[in-house]
């Protein structure tokens, strides 16, 4: 019982967090929670941060994560070049890792954020590169989480600009999911 009250408690506590508490988290809701405040600006200078002094400490993992979310806090904010900066650079850090699926995940922010800037031909290359990542990753067993997330970007990136028939020859091997 004791258990379950401290856990309500943290709970309610975590859904009124304040910009400023974006420093601790790690899963990405409080950037979530600071855009729909309102506050996305305010968010990307905290990812900002983070993500300097993480490289600095040379924690890439951490880097790759703050890059990520500063990547979606500038796409949410309408500033899209700084989105696709940010996505690359979470990449480059992922990379260092050499974890898919950390790689996967900062694929896929650099995908949205060249299909936000218009440029479907880039979003496509990553695209494919995400798909082929994420065949690396077994998730119990099954693949990876990430991987439908690709191919739903596969049909919403080529969706405008081809039929059907089209988009599904083209799409890069489906497989399973």
């Amino acid at each position: 019982m004791m258990f379950l009250s401290g856990l309500v408690l943290s709970l309610l506590l975590f859904a009124g967090a304040s910009v400023e508490e974006l420093k601790d988290d790690v899963t990405g809701v409080s950037t979530r929670e600071a855009i729909a405040r309102g506050e996305a600006a305010k968010a990307l200078q905290i990812m900002e941060a983070r993500a300097f002094r993480a490289e600095k400490n040379a924690d890439w993992v951490e880097t790759s994560n703050a890059h990520r979310e500063a990547s979606y806090a500038a796409r949410m904010s309408g500033q899209l070049q700084k989105a696709v900066s940010y996505g690359d650079k979470a990449l480059q850090a992922a990379e260092k890792t050499k974890h898919p699926g950390l790689q996967s995940q900062a694929i896929l922010q650099l995908t949205l954020s060249y299909r936000f800037v218009g440029d479907r031909g880039k979003a496509r290359e990553w695209i494919k590169r995400g798909i082929e990542i994420t065949k690396q990753i077994q998730f119990a067993g099954v693949g990876t989480p990430w991987r439908p997330c690709f191919f739903e970007n596969w049909a919403r990136t080529c969706c405008a600009s081809e039929s059907r028939k089209r988009l599904l020859s083209t799409c890069p091997d489906p497989g399973r999911f």
